[in-house]
């Protein structure tokens, strides 16, 4: 698991995986440690 780096204290250490993104294609799951992009439509 991967997420925001201010969240990293409270994942547990033995799921943390320190990549910028990654894909778990088991619950079909795409994550990333950047913020996210909220689109705006007009």
């Amino acid at each position: 698991m991967t997420g925001f780096p201010g969240l990293k204290e409270i994942i547990p250490e033995e799921k943390w995986i320190d990549r910028r993104v990654v894909w778990d294609c088991r619950v079909n799951l795409l994550t990333s440690q950047g913020p996210a992009r909220r689109s705006i439509s007009h």
